[in-house]
């Protein structure tokens, strides 16, 4: 019976510690004489450990925190959300009192502090970005019923700035809801696309606002360039959305060059502009939603802070991806990247 009780005690071990050892969370055992008696694979992935079993805490984590929380737990009290920097990641110390000594358990909440800054921010700018369009009508429309009606060029003027920011809200809007229906996971459907014929369409409707800005817009597409598999509109969104880009950042004078061609069985659209650059601490975040590296240029140019966020979703959506290189004072070349079988038009 002896040993009976001794094999199952062994398999509970056993069991115990495989458990530990597959969970994705850290945790730390602490025993009745305060040192720690046993750590788990994820504790040492997210906090790396200083010293093993045998150490104190706060000698195996080197965080004066995590010795001060065991010491809490071994004396009874539970101990909840407390915060730690490690890293570069952040984690949620839970502690509780086990046989004379303590358990501490790790929580990895990077993901989700990173998603409620994002969402946090989201709601900020979005107000933000609303409030401006919505107090200038507002203002034009006091400034019409004050008076101004009776003067016509006064009238022109003010009617004028309430369509200007009327389509600006519009754009927000009509974009918020592209990348909501994105984001849910809503793909395009797939159709044979003459993709040669779309770059032509969107370069011809973007000469105008290039000439009046005092750009040169250059498009070509690779000779013999066969039809492609994928959406339509969303190829046209995305390369209008990289022309309005480099159309904001780029000096009068400058030149922006459009290319299609042929990649891997797919496509590949590259947008180069002579602009102002890109510094490398802004390139991981462009294609964040409503981040911009010069703000007051962005909304001078009418832009949503959308766009970006908008094209990479959209390749994304199609298999395919966006990339950017670029340099300050050398311009920026945004690179898309989407497959699909080349398919005869119908």
């Amino acid at each position: 019976a002896h040993r009976e009780r001794e094999a199952a005690l062994a398999a509970e071990r056993d069991r115990l510690a495989r458990v530990l050892d597959r969970m994705v969370e850290g945790v730390l055992v602490v025993g009745a004489d305060g040192r720690v008696a046993r750590t788990n694979p994820a504790l040492e992935r997210l906090l790396p450990l200083a010293a093993g079993p045998g150490a104190t805490p706060g000698e195996a984590t080197g965080r004066h925190e995590v010795q001060l929380a065991a010491a809490r737990a071994a004396a009874g009290e539970t101990v909840e959300g407390e915060r730690l920097a490690a890293g570069g990641r952040t984690l949620l110390l839970t502690a509780a009192p086990a046989a004379g000594g303590a358990v501490l358990v790790f929580h990895d909440v990077t993901e989700l502090q990173h998603a409620l800054e994002v969402r946090r921010d989201f709601v900020a700018n979005a107000s933000h970005e609303l409030k401006t369009p919505v107090a200038a009508i507002l203002a034009a429309a006091e400034t019409l019923a004050g008076g101004a009606l009776e003067d016509r060029a006064a009238a022109a003027r003010f009617t004028a700035t309430i369509e200007r920011h009327a389509r600006r809200l519009a754009r927000l809007v009509e974009e918020l809801l592209a990348l909501s229906r994105l984001e849910a996971g809503a793909a395009p459907e797939r159709r044979p696309v003459a993709a040669a014929a779309v770059v032509a369409e969107v370069c011809a409707l973007m000469e105008a606002p290039f000439r009046e800005a005092g750009l040169t817009l250059r498009c070509e597409v690779a000779e013999g360039l066969p039809p492609w598999r994928g959406d339509r509109r969303s190829l046209e969104t995305i390369l209008t959305n990289l022309l309005d880009n480099a159309r904001a950042y780029t000096p009068e004078g400058g030149e922006v060059a459009v290319r299609l061609e042929a990649a891997d069985g797919g496509l590949r659209l590259r947008v180069r502009d002579t602009g102002i650059g890109i510094a490398p601490e802004h390139q991981g975040r462009i294609f964040e939603r409503f981040y911009r590296v010069d703000p007051a240029r962005s909304r001078a140019a009418g832009g949503t802070g959308l766009g970006l966020a908008l094209v990479k979703h959209l390749a994304e959506s199609l298999g395919g991806r966006v990339a950017v290189e670029s340099a300050v004072g050398a311009g920026s070349t945004f690179t898309v990247e989407l497959p699909g079988g080349p398919e005869a038009a119908p």
